[in-house]
């Protein structure tokens, strides 16, 4: 390992992007090289399908749309014609999601005309802008300009897991959105913009709520509180905003969220157990038989608090004392891999601990550095981030199934190897945002 002479000091002046333009680390080359082979590997099993062996679907996806597209956006249409009044609940299909999600979709449809295409360009600015901002940071840190643009360009252009969000039109991209800005508040040591964000961002959806551990860890107890009171803010005015009475509104969203756990939760939908990454979707997948729906409600709240036990145990014992790429890598897969229902969409969330690992692999390369687990975790990483949805068996995708294990796999290296060294200056905050 890379050993630091003299103070502190010294070795954060080491950090600084050598005089030479560098080549990208080999961890990054073997990321793009295995996600480009999957993506190979996915197109041609689907052009052979379709054009060898006449086979429709599930052998004809991603390139030809599984039914309708963006049908999670547009799907809702008609109830946002009487937002704010009580048919919003009864003009169209059920509402499914926390109250401060219906505030993002009346965002998008608030706005007359071109609503599908304000929300596709919102996806994809999003991630442009979060490309350019890591490709700077890559460049500060010695990396060619051609060779940066190359990696992020075709890390962009391979990333399924954006595909499949702009094909599904999921409003998971705001969540998305409200994290990575949390992340980037709390590197830049604004831990009270960080703390509000990931409380907005649990209102949304709850299980954003665990990197309330990142605060936890630095012993930021207040701005914990201070999430807390953001997340329980967030609702409840989002329910007085969708009115016109707060009580009826909580029932509908409440009602809607039930229907959600009887739906997705608690049956075995064939056509989106493949694209299901849960640790209970692998379950459901698994089993044999499937009890009444009675006995699996049943057996998914012990799951419930299985995993919310399981998850505390973790993090108290072996998570909160691991440096802080590898806290944000843990409880970023726990909270798309411990929600009874987790679709590839989520999987954007992987983008926030694969930069910060992208941004850890490029000093080590500098300094010839051979950090143990790095190579195997963007190998999970490329696996995680590119289709499986070749992988049949009776007509049944089970990719998602696949991405279960790796998830369970890179958690285990996550725990298993801190992703640190002296040559990082212990992972300070400016070591990764510096020229962010």
């Amino acid at each position: 390992m890379f050993k630091v002479r003299g103070n502190r000091m010294e070795a954060k002046s080491k950090i600084g992007p050598p005089t030479e333009s560098m080549g990208l680390a080999p961890g990054l080359k073997t990321f793009l090289a295995l996600q480009a082979a999957l993506i190979v590997l996915c197109f041609a099993s689907e052009l052979f399908c379709r054009h060898a062996l006449r086979l429709g679907a599930p052998f004809d996806y991603p390139l030809k749309a599984r039914g309708q597209n963006q049908f999670d956006f547009v799907g809702y249409w008609t109830n946002f014609e009487y937002f704010r009044r009580p048919r919003f609940f009864t003009n169209g299909p059920p509402f499914l999601y926390p109250a401060p999600l219906a505030i993002a979709y009346w965002a998008f449809y608030a706005i007359p005309h071109h609503q599908l295409r304000l929300f596709l360009g919102f996806i994809l600015a999003s991630f442009l802008v979060a490309g350019c901002l890591l490709g700077r940071a890559l460049v500060r840190r010695g990396v060619g300009l051609i060779e940066t643009t190359y990696f992020i360009g075709l890390s962009l252009a391979f990333a399924y897991p954006v595909w499949f969000e702009f094909k599904q039109g999921n409003i998971e991209i705001c969540v998305w959105v409200v994290v990575a800005l949390g992340m980037w508040a709390l590197f830049r040591q604004r831990t009270y913009t960080a703390a509000a964000c990931f409380g907005v961002a649990g209102a949304m959806k709850f299980f954003p709520l665990v990197y309330l551990g990142l605060l936890l860890s630095r012993r930021r107890y207040r701005e914990t509180m201070f999430a807390v009171g953001v997340d329980v803010f967030t609702t409840l005015v989002s329910v007085w905003f969708i009115g016109p009475n707060f009580i009826a509104t909580w029932r509908q969203i409440n009602s809607g969220l039930d229907e959600f756990r009887t739906t997705y939760m608690l049956h075995l939908r064939l056509d989106e157990i493949g694209f299901d990454h849960s640790l209970f979707g692998l379950y459901k997948r698994l089993s044999p038989q499937l009890p009444p729906m009675p006995a699996l409600s049943r057996i998914l709240t012990l799951y419930l608090a299985a995993a919310a036990a399981t998850g505390v145990a973790l993090y108290l014992f072996r998570i909160r004392k691991l440096p802080l790429v590898n806290q944000v890598l843990c409880l970023c897969i726990g909270s798309i891999l411990l929600p009874p229902v987790s679709y590839d969409y989520t999987l954007m969330h992987l983008y926030i601990p694969w930069a910060l690992l992208v941004l850890f692999a490029q000093p080590m390369r500098v300094h010839r550095v051979t950090v143990p687990g790095l190579t195997a975790a963007f190998v999970c990483l490329a696996v995680l981030v590119s289709p499986e949805t070749e992988f049949i068996y009776h007509r049944i995708v089970f990719g998602g199934q696949i991405k279960a294990v790796v998830l369970i796999v890179l958690m285990g290296i996550g725990l298993r190897y801190p992703f640190s060294d002296e040559a990082a200056a212990s992972y300070s905050p400016s070591f990764f945002t510096s020229s962010l």
